[in-house]
């Protein structure tokens, strides 16, 4: 578990091994970094999905290439989940 901003989120897992539940939430993609305490993973990308189940996330296709480069293509890239069962669009972009 990961915490950010007063919500807890599921992970970091490895970006290709999550297959999230079919649930709305918000999801965070990460790279590691050393200078970032507790816990070494910096943010750089928020979003949400009505359906996280059904959403595409970019280490399946061509979006990975790009995610890659942020982490120097030699490091992997994680992605955290903080489900929102029943949540508005709203609710998941406060």
């Amino acid at each position: 578990m990961i915490k950010f901003a007063d919500a807890l989120f599921d992970g970091p897992h490895e970006i290709g091994a999550l297959a999230p539940q079919a649930r709305a939430g918000v999801y965070c993609v990460m790279v590691g970094d050393s200078r970032f305490q507790p816990l070494p993973y910096r943010v750089i990308y928020v979003g949400h999905s009505s359906n996280l189940g059904e959403q595409v996330f970019p280490a399946l296709y061509e979006g990975r290439s790009g995610w890659s480069a942020i982490a120097d293509y030699a490091s992997p890239v994680y992605i955290a989940v903080c489900r929102m069962p029943r949540s508005t669009e709203e609710e998941r972009q406060a």
